[in-house]
């Protein structure tokens, strides 16, 4: 039953039972942080951090702190999950005595004092990150690298944590150079939500979804906005202004003038192939990332790298949803009320057949070796055996197994489950993006052999039942107006193409006639009348 989509803002106390667990050791690293003060969102506390891993032997909290032993400044962080999951995410910075910024290698990853600690609550897998940071960093220039860590916070113990590299201009993170004296680069952009003090950026001139009011906003993330100049910001938002000019224009997909001119659409396919693996319901609109360089290197905007997945891999009750089947990059046609959509540009990359060929073969090369059901299925296996001993722990301090945490599509009671089922999940995926590439490509609709949709019981009780052709490649649209022209309903739809059963919920609606108007892209549209009784 198909019901039309409403935005609900809505607040809610989520009351948690959880036990106090006693870590004394454990396989994975032990972090220890202690703050002077309760964590807050911003400004950072200062604490002290002991991470404790002794390699090939089983870490003991009363273990000397090997790998830290120092001062932090540590905030809370994350926007939804913040607001809604007991279990916090956390971000540090690691420190020298006088306070400033002090460089170090945490668990064999490279040097660097800007560090995040992610929290899976909903994510009961503990492991929809790091599966999806280890296969961009397999293909991309920059993934952010992880390690798993078990946390006492304040002398309780927090449980499973991610310990993951900030997204930050660095030569072992995102490497382009300082932006200094050439203006042309580096910068690290992002198409996310608000949050922080540190908020900046541009509005794009091109509305999304033409007619409706979202826009689309471009952020600083380095510069970030207290150090970006003004010479700087022109020139970065004139190349993404550019960008965006090309993508409107008739020679958009030429190979000499169009878009391959100012992007390196090889790091735009392998965004959208990470993304759609795990078919990420923020993909394309959230936790999006730009980077450029220096012209003098390269003078092309780049995408990445790939961030935030805890609602991805099947974890998802809404919009694009958590089956195996459709694109995340479908979600302006499934979710057109959302106040976050996917900049206009990215559907016509979608229309480029060129595009779609080769990202086609991009991933028939991935499913070779990389993306093998084999490499897939022996990753979450090794991620399983790693946290067979912790997830115990964990759930004992988070008892949410068997329970509906938002916004989860499946519940399962036990952990090997979850973890069952995101396995099978991700390789019955992959075998429907086999079917399914090249991506966009039309299905080959043809508007003069179409057979017109039917409304199979009329007159109508309290479910109006609609058959109809779809075409995967253009959104289904459908709008019922009551005799007096009024419209009473809408849906904007993308479907798997192939005949189509739909059931609409018209009981609300009172007796009499009414119009359906039913089109299937600019191609076909028909009217159909029924009466509701």
């Amino acid at each position: 039953m198909i019901r039309p989509l409403i935005s609900v803002l809505f607040l809610f106390e989520i009351v948690v039972l959880h036990s106090q667990v006693t870590l004394t050791s454990s396989d994975l690293p032990i972090m220890i942080i202690e703050t002077e003060s309760a964590i807050q969102d911003e400004p950072k506390v200062t604490g002290t951090m002991q991470l404790i891993h002794t390699q090939g032997s089983r870490n003991n909290v009363t273990d000397p702190a090997s790998e830290y032993d120092g001062i932090i400044g540590v905030e809370k962080r994350g926007s939804t999950s913040q607001t809604l999951f007991p279990k916090t995410g956390f971000g540090f910075e690691t420190r020298d005595a006088e306070g400033e910024n002090l460089n170090v290698s945490l668990l064999g990853m490279p040097e660097e004092n800007d560090w995040v600690l992610h929290g899976p609550y909903s994510d009961k897998t503990l492991m929809r990150n790091a599966i999806a940071y280890t296969l961009g960093g397999q293909i991309m220039e920059y993934s952010p690298r992880v390690r798993h860590v078990e946390l006492i916070l304040n002398d309780q113990y927090w449980g499973v944590y991610l310990l993951i590299e900030k997204i930050k201009r660095d030569k072992n993170r995102v490497n382009v150079k300082k932006n200094e004296e050439d203006i042309t680069g580096g910068y690290i952009i992002k198409v996310d939500k608000y949050s922080g003090s540190e908020a900046g950026g541009w509005i794009s001139q091109y509305a999304p979804i033409p007619g409706q009011d979202q826009f689309i906003e471009y952020q600083y993330h380095y510069p970030k906005q207290s150090d970006i100049t003004p010479d700087q910001k022109a020139y970065i938002e004139d190349q993404f202004r550019n960008f965006e000019n090309i993508m409107l224009s008739n020679v958009y997909d030429d190979p000499e003038v169009g878009y391959r001119s100012v992007i390196d659409e090889t790091t735009f396919m392998d965004f959208i192939l990470i993304n759609e693996i795990t078919k990420n319901p923020d993909a394309y609109r959230l936790s999006t990332f730009f980077y450029k360089n220096r012209d003098s290197i390269d003078h092309r905007i780049k995408m990445g790298p790939v961030w935030d997945f805890n609602l991805a891999l099947g974890n998802v009750d809404y919009c694009v949803n958590g089956n195996i089947e459709g694109w995340a990059f479908d979600h302006n046609l499934v979710c057109p009320n959302d106040f976050w959509v996917i900049p206009f540009w990215w559907d016509r990359l979608r229309q480029d057949e060129t595009f779609n060929e080769e990202l086609g073969e991009r991933w028939i090369e991935l499913r070779e070796d990389k993306f093998s059901d084999q490499s897939l299925s022996a990753m979450v296996d090794s991620f399983k055996i790693h946290l067979a001993e912790s997830q115990i722990r964990n759930f004992q301090r988070w008892p949410v197994l068997g329970q509906y945490v938002w916004p989860n599509f499946q519940v399962f009671n036990s952990y090997v489950e979850e973890v069952n089922r995101l396995e099978s999940w991700l390789i019955d995926r992959a075998h429907w993006m086999d079917q399914n590439l090249p991506l966009f490509i039309s299905s080959g609709f043809d508007p003069n052999e179409f057979s017109p949709p039917t409304i199979t019981k009329n007159p109508v009780e309290d479910i109006l039942s609609l058959k109809f052709f779809a075409d995967s490649s253009k959104p289904s649209r459908i709008k019922i107006y009551n005799m007096e022209g009024k419209l009473v309903y809408k849906t904007l739809q993308a479907f798997i193409s192939g005949e189509q059963n739909l059931d609409i919920d018209v009981q609300a609606l009172p007796q009499g006639m009414y119009i359906l108007e039913f089109r299937v892209g600019e191609e076909f549209q028909e009217s159909l009348k029924f009466t509701k009784i």
